[in-house]
């Protein structure tokens, strides 16, 4: 997909992105990253392009201006700026690192393939429809409670690792029962002190997991 189709596609379906092979989708490619990072809540995420759509208006000041000469202050332009929303949930798979600029707003769940005595059911058997239910009643019945909710930082996790997981703490702590611990021990497990780390210290990390 183009950077342009991207963010239209975004505008217009406001869709949950699925994007493999990011490693290869993003690489060299600045424009891509640029729509990705260009914001993790509703009112900041959006990039402004320049539109090429001619209004009746402009046309007949245009024929104008060709009889009459330009007005004064110079010629009405016919190009429009037009913001594109780059807002939605975004879930991408790759081989090795993000980009730092990007990973530093997003959640970074390391996997790694299961060994051979680990046995699981194949993804692709899993009917969705029913989680999609459920998620779909939870909001709606407590959708009140969502909007007003604010909460405190999880100690050890910075201010934008805190914005970035505050609905998923949220929800856990609408939830209940043992929700908002293992919410919480996630939060610090996966987000605290990730931005910190140098590259020596990115290196031992990474032997370990290997």
């Amino acid at each position: 997909i183009s950077p342009p189709a991207l963010f239209r596609v975004i505008e217009e379906g406001e869709p949950t992105l699925l994007i493999d092979e990011a490693d290869t989708f993003l690489q060299g490619n600045e424009e891509m990253r640029g729509i990705l990072n260009a914001g993790y809540s509703r009112k900041t995420a959006y990039v402004v392009r320049v539109g090429n759509e001619m209004t009746g208006k402009l046309n007949k000041l245009n024929r104008l201006n060709e009889l009459n000469g330009p007005p004064e202050g110079g010629t009405p332009n016919e190009s429009q700026l037009q913001r594109f929303s780059c807002w939605c949930p975004k879930v991408m798979a790759a081989i090795g690192r993000l980009p730092e600029t990007l990973a530093d707003q997003c959640i970074v769940i390391t996997m790694q393939r299961k060994s051979p005595r680990e046995k699981c059911k194949r993804l692709k058997a899993l009917d969705g429809s029913v989680l999609r239910q459920k998620c779909a009643r939870f909001v709606v019945e407590h959708a009140d409670a969502i909007s007003v909710a604010r909460l405190q930082a999880p100690e050890g996790v910075n201010d934008r690792a805190t914005d970035i997981w505050e609905p998923l703490l949220v929800l856990a702590d609408l939830a209940g029962g043992e929700w908002p611990r293992l919410a919480r021990d996630a939060a610090v497990g996966l987000s605290a002190g990730i931005g910190d780390s140098d590259t020596i210290g990115q290196l031992l990390i990474h032997i370990w997991t290997e």
